[in-house]
């Protein structure tokens, strides 16, 4: 008993040294194995299941390093259209394509517009609302900082929803913020629906680039 727990702990011993050698060691083990055929039927069983487990471990046999290529669950997976798909932008008439194009560069420019022309009516607030000038100019800070702060939600969503129907949310939502404050009674009404509006509008400048992208091939785009 106590010579054959010595033999399978060398053998164990001489498995760990092989192992350490790295990928190359599977080379080494054939050779290793008819070494091991001269010292008896139980050591030469150990030594072959020790070396079989040794290949499986650094990939040399091949049913088994294939079966963990195919099982790989990390592999990318193409999604394409089909062709013809009358559903892909691409294949819509250049005329329907044109026409989504000027409807969104259109929102892009009133959503563009809306964040600087306000300073115009800084003035008549400053009167009409008794505030600072301080107070005044901070509607027109509010504004950015909706443009800068929706996109992290709204561009995910576009992708994963469609774009239609967040052109449609956003530019209702914008248009319900204005009316607050055009009818504000004071310049904190402003400020909060200000903010509100960028977050609103935000879709115009954010996902228009993304709209156009969809519409025309890469080799279409540009002048």
């Amino acid at each position: 008993m106590q010579s054959e727990a010595t033999t399978r702990a060398s053998t164990l011993a001489g498995d760990e040294a092989w192992d350490l050698r790295g990928p190359g060691a599977t080379e080494g083990i054939g050779h290793k194995r008819e070494r091991d055929e001269d010292g008896g039927g139980d050591a030469h069983s150990e030594r072959t299941r020790f070396s079989h487990d040794e290949e499986r471990a650094v990939g040399g046999g091949k049913e088994g390093g294939k079966s963990e290529r195919e099982g790989d669950g990390n592999a990318p997976i193409w999604v394409e259209w089909e062709e013809g798909d009358v559903e892909n932008p691409f294949n819509w008439t250049l005329r329907r394509r044109w026409l989504i194009t000027v409807v969104s560069c259109a929102y892009a420019f009133t959503t563009a517009f809306a964040g600087t022309g306000f300073s115009m009516g800084i003035n008549t607030m400053k009167r009409e609302l008794d505030c600072s000038s301080e107070l005044a100019s901070m509607g027109l800070a509010a504004f950015p900082l909706g443009f800068a702060v929706a996109p992290l939600v709204l561009a995910p969503f576009s992708e994963a929803y469609g774009r239609y129907w967040m052109y449609c949310i956003t530019a209702t939502l914008y248009t319900i913020f204005l009316i607050p404050i055009a009818r504000a009674p004071t310049i904190s009404v402003v400020i909060v629906f200000r903010l509100m509006a960028g977050l609103a509008c935000s879709s115009g400048n954010t996902m228009v680039g993304g709209t156009i992208a969809d519409l025309f091939e890469a080799s279409n785009r540009g002048m």
